[in-house]
């Protein structure tokens, strides 16, 4: 009896691996987040998981009687670990590269009863970098623990710690990525099942670890010292693959990063050449009130109670600047150049079309973004 409720135990296990793989080949062939809402995913979670949960039963129980069982749950334990850490790579990378929560001036000047949940949690993440830095470093870290048996318990640990908390964020705010963490942590939890006695000795029992066997390299030989290598190879194959679309989102973007006028810039006065302007154009520069320069390539000018986005760039050498693609004010075209006649004073004179134009405008030293 005790037996065969080992052998139910042994393949159930070997099925919930197999139902992870299933989830995470339908995660990868999707390429989207598991939104809580959207009930196509939820579908296809179903489908791929209940498909694979049911392929395992299967083939563990098979596994189970040729006597396969340990090796073979080895390796898709082993492989779970790395899909894992190849997912979560990308998260902790977005967090370093600061793309995940970039600091917003036009969320700094929405009132909080203005903000829906993830404006909320935009604003508090986006205030300083040095949070999420220390998480995306944590993170990325602990997903290359993972490739390595003997340190991967420390980054599943590492990992649960994070994840809970993203998880809590994301459930406590009706944010779209709960379905992610869910998936995440509860992979996490599983993957620490063949840990779970020494976790509980070492830090609830006060005993000892129990050596844990491995069914393969258990002699530090050459072939253990290259797969060691190859893991270094692969871990720098999924930065690499990972940075480089950040790169070119950060390139694209980020184009004004390093911006002498970033901030928030109150007009003080407007003067048009001697030709005198159309009148409904000339009631559209003087309805403007402040502009928000981003550090992306995006801004936005407020008019009235309202916030219209346009896209600019800047630059630095030769103190141009440009502005287009007004959301609400598709007239408008504006090239010219930029002068700091002070710090907290930024004079731009330039042409709109034809039409010439300078604006002096001043600080606003209230939107103290990073």
């Amino acid at each position: 009896m005790q037996e065969s409720w080992y052998k139910i135990s042994r393949v159930l296990y070997g099925a919930l691996a197999t139902m992870y793989a299933g989830l995470l080949a339908h995660k990868y062939t999707r390429r989207e987040m598991y939104c809580s809402d959207t009930s196509e995913i939820i579908d296809g979670m179903i489908s791929y998981g209940g498909l694979a949960l049911s392929l395992g039963v299967l083939y563990w129980m098979w596994s189970y009687s040729k006597g396969y069982f340990k090796s073979h749950n080895y390796v898709l334990h082993i492989l779970l670990r790395y899909a894992l850490a190849y997912f979560l790579i990308s998260y902790g990378l977005s967090q370093i590269l600061d793309t995940r929560y970039p600091p917003s001036l036009t969320n700094l000047d929405l009132k909080i009863a203005e903000m829906n949940s993830g404006q909320v949690v935009w604003s508090f993440f986006s205030y300083t970098y040095v949070y999420q830095a220390f998480i995306g470093w944590t993170q990325l870290i602990a997903c290359c623990l993972l490739f390595f048996r003997f340190t991967a318990p420390l980054g599943l640990i590492l990992l649960t710690a994070i994840m809970a908390n993203a998880t809590m964020i994301n459930y406590s705010y009706g944010l779209c990525p709960i379905g992610d963490s869910v998936l995440y942590l509860s992979l996490i939890l599983f993957l620490l099942l063949p840990y779970a006695r020494n976790l509980m000795n070492v830090l609830v029992l006060n005993k000892g670890a129990v050596t844990i066997q491995f069914p393969f390299f258990t002699k530090k030989g050459h072939g253990y010292k290259a797969l060691s290598i190859l893991k270094f190879v692969i871990i720098a194959g999924i930065l690499t693959y990972y940075y480089n679309p950040h790169r070119r989102y950060l390139r694209y973007y980020y184009s004004n990063t390093n911006n002498p006028i970033y901030g928030v810039w109150n007009i003080e006065d407007i003067k048009y050449d001697t030709v005198p302007l159309d009148s409904s154009q000339a009631n559209v520069f003087n309805s403007f009130q402040s502009l928000f320069l981003e550090k992306r390539r995006y801004g936005a000018v407020k008019s009235g109670d309202t916030l219209s986005a346009f896209e600019y760039m800047i630059d630095t050498t030769y103190h141009q600047l440009e502005f287009w693609n007004f959301h609400e004010f598709r007239s408008l075209d504006l090239k010219g150049k930029y002068l700091l006649s002070h710090p907290d004073t930024l004079i731009y004179r330039g042409i709109n079309n034809k039409d010439s134009i300078e604006i002096k405008m001043s600080l606003d030293k209230r939107y103290q973004a990073r």
